[in-house]
């Protein structure tokens, strides 16, 4: 039988997609833009895992961490997108500029190290997580970069998207040596 919150989180989902473009758009509705794209990605996770285990602070530390990448990754595409939506939409970037999205996004990062930290602290992850902090060197690069770089700037989401893909890559590596071997 289905886990009952699961039903709950399916009706959230479907509340969350059908009024992103419609009804509320919340598209054009800084920063509900932003919040869209978090919770979507953090609901899902939650249905998953509420399959496997029942719901407790590493699910919900684990959620805040996918919540805040996703933030991430969709003001980097709003920054991206930013000379076509000023002529046609109001998204968070449009709002508070390119400059201050990208601060923003380097503050989410920082409070993500802050989340895992923490989690490691009240002995939510392991303290074998502590690997994985410097690493994030390789995501703050980019972001720092092109604060003062117009070229990186136009840039700046592949960058972070190819780091993205090149740390996901060593986590699971890691996550293999530490667990496994």
């Amino acid at each position: 039988m289905l886990p009952d919150n699961l039903f709950y989180m399916s009706l959230i989902l479907i509340l969350i997609s059908s009024t992103y473009s419609f009804f509320i758009k919340a598209k054009s509705r800084p920063p509900l833009d932003l919040i869209y794209h978090g919770l979507s990605p953090a609901i899902i996770f939650i249905m998953v895992s509420s399959f496997y285990i029942q719901f407790d602070f590493a699910i919900l530390f684990s959620m805040v961490i996918i919540f805040n990448i996703f933030l991430i990754i969709q003001l980097l595409q709003e920054i991206r997108d930013f000379d076509v939506d000023k002529k046609f939409i109001k998204t968070t970037v449009i709002v508070i500029g390119k400059r201050n999205s990208i601060k923003l996004s380097i503050v989410l990062l920082i409070s993500l190290l802050f989340i895992v930290l923490a989690g490691v602290i009240i002995s939510i992850f392991p303290i074998k997580s502590l690997i994985y902090l410097p690493l994030s060197y390789f995501l703050f690069e980019p972001l720092y970069d092109s604060l003062n770089n117009k070229r990186r700037e136009q840039l700046l989401l592949y960058y972070f998207r190819r780091r993205l893909i090149q740390l996901t890559i060593i986590f699971f590596i890691l996550f293999l040596v530490l667990n496994f071997i």
